[in-house]
């Protein structure tokens, strides 16, 4: 009788384990769906992620949260154009890790016959930990970051408008040249006929 509701009781939490990531999974596609783009660095994430891996892998639990929240702020500027795409890369990440939060979390119940406890698999735990305090904390407005990644962005803001209107003058500039070299050199010459004539006027 024992035996049948431990069984029970570990396919429940198996079931659970199971749809909470599930859960997760849809939840991180459906608020990656609405972040944003941006060129030169959007391209270079997947390069991006490889190397921070290695280079901070002796910090390692605590590099993915950061680079989330940084997303995410940048995310809530409407300066940037809104596409389809965000840090695919963070999303594989993020799913790998709840992978094996399920797969730790059947090993502590006994689903496989390798052990697992919090002083061999603490990273994933607190990994996922502070990427989940890192979302909530973003729904509800918490100021956890001092506002030092937002003054940041704000000055990527206003170098990203420069670099706008610099390439919106230097696009009028040869639609100008353009529209000058169109006409003929028979209309060149009407019309600074004409604007000799109203000179002379």
């Amino acid at each position: 009788m024992s035996e049948s509701r431990s069984t029970k009781h570990l396919v429940a939490i198996f079931i659970l384990a199971f749809t909470l990531f599930i859960i997760s999974i849809f939840a991180i596609v459906f608020i990656s769906m609405d972040i944003i783009h941006i060129p030169y660095i959007s391209h270079g994430l997947a390069s991006f992620f490889s190397w921070i891996n290695v280079i901070l892998s002796p910090i390692y639990p605590f590099w993915a949260p950061l680079t989330l929240a940084f997303s995410i702020k940048l995310y809530r500027h409407e300066k940037f154009p809104k596409q389809g795409q965000w840090i695919t890369s963070s999303i594989l990440m993020f799913s790998q890790h709840l992978g094996q939060i399920c797969v730790n979390t059947l090993k502590v119940f006994g689903f496989f016959d390798d052990i697992c406890n919090f002083r061999n698999c603490w990273h994933e735990y607190f990994q996922i930990g502070s990427i989940a305090v890192v979302i909530i904390g973003e729904v509800l407005r918490l100021p956890w970051d001092g506002n030092v990644l937002q003054n940041w962005v704000e000055k990527l803001v206003l170098v990203c408008e420069k670099e706008e209107e610099k390439d919106t003058a230097k696009n009028n500039e040869d639609g100008m040249e353009k529209g000058v070299v169109g006409h003929s050199a028979d209309e060149i010459e009407y019309l600074e006929d004409i604007k000799s004539g109203l000179d002379e006027e």
